[in-house]
């Protein structure tokens, strides 16, 4: 299992809400990261997966509902938002 640490660390930095949870896969220990996040942050997020570890296998799904507010804590000012990247 690759390290994810400094990936959740990165993520959590740039505001992102991260839950990471260890499981098994067919070849041995998985980490599992859930992030809920707008569809425009999207790109963020796959530009940090991509940079850390390029052959992270994702999936992307769309929800209906959350019960709480868990998205991006600055939500409202979107371009301030922006992966602090140096880009």
């Amino acid at each position: 299992m690759q390290d994810a640490s400094q990936l959740i660390r990165e993520l959590r930095e740039n505001g992102y809400g991260v839950t990471s949870v260890k499981a098994e896969g067919a070849d041995g220990e998985v980490g599992i990261l859930y992030i809920i996040a707008r569809r425009s942050m999207i790109k963020d997020i796959l530009l940090l997966i991509n940079k850390h570890n390029p052959l992270a296998f994702y999936t992307i799904e769309s929800i209906k509902f959350v019960n709480k507010n868990v998205f991006h804590k600055s939500v409202p000012d979107k371009k301030r938002h922006r992966i602090r990247s140096g880009k």
